[in-house]
């Protein structure tokens, strides 16, 4: 037998052993606790969601998932740690659209290619975004919160959840819209954010499900929310558009792997979370918090949206002329 025939012989064992070993894993899979990282911190509507998610998992799959809050680099810290985690279907990640739209845009590097080293595996949900102002500030409206920060020397505050968010680049959006000036003060996650502006660090913050509990109290005033139409959890408010016709704000959450994985896990994985975000009281209790709404697709919807919004956001951050190093 001559060499390359050998070495041809030997590859096709390698192929079939590594093929079988695949198939064995997936078949057996899950076979030990999974791992669901987020890269926000405790009290904010991503938190709600991977709670629900994690406890719909476990009931499906047969083992715990264990959810850990690591925030850091507006999601770029968490997104590496799952992109550089063995390709296995035991590290899982919450990712929000601003890892994968808006990141690549915003970050002069990053040390990973999240359109390239993370899957989608399946999409989870549509948040909701208000205008909150603390109850202590003298506005009632949007337009009277636009109107006090035109004629604010020096210019006012307003608190995001992280530097190229949603909370960062939507209320960008409206200061180009209404033309004002404020001031940009990022914290790390929602409920942060609304805490500095009930203790007066900051007068403005959009956020979701982590400013809620403030709402509910009376600490806090919603003046607007971001998406196009109003929202059945807040019916006395307002959208932005309807004084600003052009604006509107989305956003969403999904959760994926790293690239590599077996087919057949994806596929496991896949199936159980869609299973989980179909129950009614997983949809329930994410707007019960203003955390969002249930939101399922295919797998080929979910990536043509995320390279659609990808190209969307880049367009606004060029605009914008916003950019972290």
């Amino acid at each position: 037998m001559t060499l390359d025939r050998i070495i041809a012989q030997s590859l096709i064992v390698a192929m079939a052993i590594a093929c079988g070993g695949a198939t064995a894993s997936a078949q057996t899979y899950p076979s030990h606790p999974l791992h669901l990282l987020l890269g926000l911190p405790p009290g904010g509507a991503a938190d709600v969601t991977a709670r629900l998610l994690a406890h719909g998992l476990e009931e499906k799959l047969g083992q715990p998932v264990v959810v850990e809050n690591k925030p850091g680099s507006g999601g770029n810290l968490v997104g590496g740690i799952v992109a550089k985690s063995p390709p296995d279907g035991y590290t899982l990640l919450l990712g929000p659209d601003s890892l994968f739209v808006i990141n690549p845009h915003l970050y002069a590097s990053m040390p990973f290619d999240p359109l390239k080293d993370l899957i989608p595996v399946a999409s989870l949900v549509n948040n909701y975004y208000v205008f909150t102002v603390s109850s202590a500030l003298p506005v009632k409206t949007l337009p009277d919160f636009v109107a006090l920060a035109q004629r604010s020397n020096p210019p006012l505050f307003y608190a995001s959840f992280g530097n190229g968010t949603q909370s960062h680049l939507g209320v960008e959006m409206l200061k180009q819209i209404a033309q004002f000036k404020l001031n940009h003060v990022p914290y790390r996650g929602g409920a942060q954010a609304g805490m500095g502006v009930v203790s007066g660090d900051a007068s403005l913050t959009l956020g979701g499900g982590g400013v809620y509990p403030m709402m509910q109290s009376g600490q806090l005033r919603p003046l607007a929310v971001a998406s196009r139409e109003r929202i059945d959890e807040l019916p006395g408010v307002p959208s932005v558009s309807e004084f600003y016709s052009s604006y509107e704000m989305a956003s969403w959450q999904g959760l994926f792997v790293p690239a590599g994985t077996p087919q057949p896990i994806i596929d496991r994985l896949s199936a159980a979370t869609n299973e989980v975000i179909a129950e009614k009281t997983f949809d329930a209790k994410l707007r019960s918090t203003l955390s969002g709404k249930s939101y399922q697709s295919t797998r080929e919807q979910f990536a043509a949206l995320i390279k659609s919004e990808n190209e969307k956001y880049g367009a606004l951050i060029r605009t914008l002329g916003i950019k972290i190093q």
